[in-house]
């Protein structure tokens, strides 16, 4: 297989993270929810969607790419996600 074109990913971690982080952006974005005020969050994927996705309670910036829960939470205490994030 051949590299073709070049890109760059959306956000810094795992792509199977992609649609929960869009997610929550639209929804910070239309309903400015206040962090303080929710009290659980929860994300469905399609069979198999969230696979690469293997921790819950991620121990350093190489796991946090693989986990929807910090992806998340570091999402809305930051307002964005960043390169350091994951670091």
């Amino acid at each position: 297989m051949l590299i073709q074109d070049y890109g760059l990913k959306k956000y810094p971690c795992c792509s199977a993270n992609y649609h929960a982080i869009d997610a929550v952006m639209a929804l910070q974005s239309k309903f400015n929810i206040e962090i303080d005020n929710i009290e659980q969050i929860n994300v469905t994927f399609p069979s198999q969607g969230d696979a690469a996705l293997k921790y819950t309670r991620p121990i350093n910036g190489l796991e946090g790419r693989f986990s929807v829960e910090y992806v998340i939470a570091t999402l809305l205490i930051n307002n964005r996600l960043t390169m350091e994030d994951f670091f």
